[in-house]
Parts: structure tokens; sequence; C-alpha cells
């Protein structure tokens, strides 16, 4: 099964599925969202190749490939590729930037509602450590 391809807008709801590889994506680490590209699928977990983050949707590709496997849930979708914004540096389309950071958000104040943390010290502590 072909994947749609990504034009302008996060796709959430991909199937997980080696039909991925290839295909741009947004993983969630340490509480951020960073972009990459999917390298390989199992059972549990997506292998993607990230990008550095320089900024609020600013990212960059590193020297050395950062190349992770991320369990499923951190897996947040599908976006079209980023944009060069200098020779460097690249960022989201910003309908999907702002989508992303909305997931985190929501993400975010979720886990702040079922574990009852609502001080500021635990919601920037749960943050860091909601994905």
């Amino acid at each position: 099964m072909e994947t749609e391809p990504c034009q302008g807008m996060l796709n959430t709801t991909p199937e997980i599925t080696m039909s991925l590889v290839g295909e741009w994506c947004v993983v969630c680490y340490d509480g951020e969202a960073y972009p990459g590209v999917v390298q390989d699928v199992d059972e549990e977990s997506v292998q993607v190749k990230t990008m550095c983050i320089i900024g609020v949707n600013r990212f960059f590709w590193p020297l050395k490939d950062d190349i992770l496997w991320y369990r499923h849930e951190h897996f947040l979708g599908l976006v079209p590729e980023p944009k060069p914004v200098t020779k460097r540096h690249m960022m989201l389309d910003m309908s999907v930037w702002n989508e992303i950071s909305s997931m985190m958000d929501e993400r975010m104040t979720s886990f702040c509602l079922l574990s009852g943390r609502f001080g500021i010290n635990d919601m920037f502590v749960v943050f860091l450590s909601n994905c």
C-alpha cells in the first residue's frame, strides 16, 4: 500500500508499515519535535534519521547522522519536506509547525491532568519527560 504524499499538512494517521521508509516525519524526543526521514520500521518502533534543532521551527542536518529507533507512540506523523531558510537551516511549513506545536501542548496538558501535576515546576519536568 502506497503512503499518500504529505501536501502542506501533518498526517497523524499513517499506518506504520515499511511503506513509510524514505518519508519525512516528525518524532517526539525529550519534549521536542524533530523532523527526519524514516529509515526502517518494526512491530514496535520506527527508525528515523533526525535533524537537529537550532531554534523555534529551525533545523539542520548534523555532521554525523542521528539515527535512532522511536516507539510508535513517539511517531507524531508525516510532514512535507522542510524548506531551506539559509544555506544550512531549514523550517517546516508554518501551518504544519503550528499543528505540531498544538499537538505537543495537548500531550503536555493531558499528561499534567492525568498525573495531577499542575505546578509550574511539575509542568516543566512533565513536559521534558512527556516524550
